[in-house]
C-alpha cells in the first residue's frame, strides 16, 4: 500500500510540474513552488525506508490536487492574458488584485482599489519570492486552506479523534474551494476567523497581557485584509465576553477599546504612508455599505441584469426599512446559506463560448454548494434544537456562525453567496463531529418528506386523471 501511495504522489507531482511549465511566465523566476520539490524529496526519502507521517503525505497529496483543480477551474478558463486585468475585462476581483500587485512590483504603484491593500501585499510577497505566476499563489493558498481546516478541527474535535480525508472534505465545500484557489481576500479571511475563534477557546492558556497582544495583532491584520470583518470580530469578542458583573464588564469593554484603538492607529499610520488616506476614509466606505438604497443600486450595476428572478427575490427581501429587514432576517439567513439554490439555471449546461467558460466553474461549484447546504439544512435545525449537547468550544463556533450569517443577511442585500465561504468549513466540521446527534433525526425527516411527496404526487395524478375522465 505504501508503494502505491508513493507512485500516486509521484504521478501527481509530475503532472503539476508539467502544468507549471506550460504556464511559466518568467524564465529566471522561481516559477515552481518549493512545496513541489519538498514533496519530491519526501517521496525519495520514503522509498529509501525513511518513515514519513501519513498526515504529511495526505497533506502533500491534497496540496497537489488543490493546485491541479485550481488550474482547471481558475487559471485555464481565464488564460494567461486575462489572469491579471482591470475593469471592464475583469470577471473576478482577484484579477484586479493580481494586476495591481504586478504593477506595484514593476512600476512602483498599483491600481489603488479601496480596501485591497492587504491582499495586494500578500500577492506581492508571493510574486517577489517565487515569481509572478498564479501557480505559486495556488500552492500557498493550499497551505492556508490546510491550516484553516486544521485549526477549526482542533477547536471542534477537542477529543483528539478528528481523522477525515482533506480531499473528501474539500468536495463538501466546493464554493469555499473556488474562492480559495483565487488570489482573493476569502482564503485569508477564513484563516483570520479560524485564528480568532482559536484564541477565544484557549483564552485560559495565555496571560491577559499575551491575550491582549495576540488579539491586537490579529485585529490589525484583519483591518488590512477586510475592515468590515475586523469590526465584526471586535464586536463579537465584546458581546461574547459580557459579564453581568458591572465592574468586570466595563474593564473588558475598556480593554477591547484599547485593543481597537491600537489596531486603528497602526493601520492609520501604514495607510497614510502607503495609500495616502487615513482610516476615516475607510470607515466612510464601510458606512456606505449599510445604506440599503445605495447597496441595491450598486448591486444593480454589478448584476448587469436586474430583471432576473434571483435578483428580484433578493431585492424583494431587502426593503429600505431597517425594521422590515430585521423581520425578514431569519428567511434571508436561510437564503444566504443555500443561495443560489433552487435557481440553478445554467449550472449544468456546458458553455458554448469563451465568455461563458470563464464563469462556468463558479456557477457549477456555487450551485453544488447551495444544493448540498439545502440538503443538510435540517441538520442545522437539529443542532439548534440539541444545542446543549454540543461542547463549549463548538457552542462558541456555532453562535459565531449564526451571528455572522445574520450580519451578512442584514448588511448585504443582494450579494449573498460569496460571503458565506468564511463559515462553510466550520459548519461541515461540526456536521462530521456530531453526525450521531443529527443523523438519526435527519433520516426520519427525509423518510417523512419522501412519504409526503409520494402521497402528494399520487393525489395530484389521481385528481388529474379524474378530471380528464369527467
Amino acid at each position: 500500500m505504501s508503494s502505491i501511495r508513493n507512485i500516486q504522489l509521484f504521478c501527481c507531482i509530475s503532472a503539476i510540474l508539467i502544468f507549471s511549465l506550460l504556464l511559466k511566465e518568467q524564465p529566471l523566476s522561481l516559477w515552481s513552488p518549493g512545496i513541489l520539490f519538498t514533496s519530491f524529496a519526501l517521496v525519495i526519502y520514503n522509498l529509501k525506508g525513511m518513515k514519513v507521517s501519513s498526515v504529511v503525505i495526505e497533506q502533500l497529496n491534497f496540496s497537489i490536487l488543490f493546485i491541479l483543480l485550481g488550474y482547471v477551474y481558475y487559471i485555464f478558463p481565464l488564460g494567461p492574458d486575462n489572469l491579471r486585468v482591470d475593469d471592464p475585462l475583469a470577471v473576478f476581483d482577484s484579477q484586479k488584485y493580481a494586476l495591481s500587485a504586478k504593477m506595484t512590483i514593476e512600476y512602483g504603484y498599483g491600481l489603488g482599489h479601496w480596501l485591497s491593500y492587504g491582499i495586494e501585499q500578500y500577492l506581492i510577497v508571493i510574486y517577489r519570492t517565487f515569481g509572478i505566476n498564479e501557480v505559486n499563489v495556488l500552492a500557498i493558498n493550499s497551505l492556508i486552506f490546510i491550516a484553516s481546516v486544521a485549526v477549526f478541527r482542533k477547536i471542534i474535535f477537542n477529543t483528539g479523534d478528528s481523522s477525515f480525508s482533506l480531499t473528501i472534505f474539500m468536495a463538501l465545500v466546493p464554493l469555499t474551494f473556488f474562492y480559495s484557489i483565487q488570489p482573493s481576500k476569502e482564503i485569508l479571511s477564513i484563516l483570520i476567523v479560524a485564528a480568532f475563534l482559536r484564541l477565544m477557546t484557549i483564552q485560559g492558556v495565555y496571560s491577559p497581557t499575551k491575550q491582549f497582544i495576540l488579539f491586537t495583532l490579529l485585529f490589525s491584520i484583519a483591518l488590512y485584509i477586510r475592515i468590515n470583518l475586523a469590526i465584526f470580530l471586535m464586536l463579537f469578542l465584546l458581546v461574547a465576553r459580557v459579564n453581568f458583573n458591572r465592574r468586570f464588564f466595563f474593564l473588558k469593554l475598556l480593554r477591547l477599546a484599547i485593543v481597537a484603538l491600537i489596531a486603528i492607529l497602526i493601520v492609520n499610520e501604514f495607510s497614510l504612508k502607503f495609500v495616502g488616506v487615513g482610516v476615516d476614509y475607510w470607515f466612510e466606505k464601510i458606512l456606505d455599505l449599510t445604506n440599503a438604497k445605495e447597496r441595491l443600486n450598486q448591486a444593480t450595476m454589478n448584476n448587469h441584469d436586474d430583471t432576473s428572478l434571483s435578483y428580484s427575490i433578493k431585492r424583494l427581501l431587502s426593503p429600505e426599512s431597517v425594521w422590515l429587514n430585521i423581520i425578514f432576517l431569519p428567511l434571508k439567513m436561510i437564503i444566504v446559506w443555500i443561495s443560489p439554490f433552487p435557481l440553478l439555471s445554467g449550472a449544468f449546461t456546458l458553455p458554448t463560448d469563451s465568455g461563458n467558460v470563464v464563469i462556468f466553474g463558479q456557477t457549477l461549484l456555487s450551485s453544488i454548494s447551495g444544493l448540498l447546504n439545502f440538503i443538510l439544512l435540517p441538520a442545522v435545525f437539529v443542532l439548534i434544537k440539541r444545542f446543549n449537547e454540543l461542547s463549549a468550544s463548538t457552542k462558541l463556533v456555532f453562535v459565531f456562525i449564526m451571528t455572522y450569517l445574520a450580519m451578512i443577511a442584514f448588511s448585504y442585500h443582494t450579494q449573498f453567496t460569496r460571503h458565506r465561504v468564511l463559515v462553510e468549513i466550520p459548519v461541515y466540521i461540526i456536521f462530521l463531529k456530531y453526525s450521531t446527534v443529527w443523523l438519526p433525526t435527519y433520516k426520519k425527516s427525509v423518510q417523512a418528506a419522501a412519504i409526503f411527496m409520494f402521497i402528494t404526487a399520487f393525489s395530484v395524478i389521481f385528481f388529474l386523471q379524474a378530471y380528464k375522465w369527467s
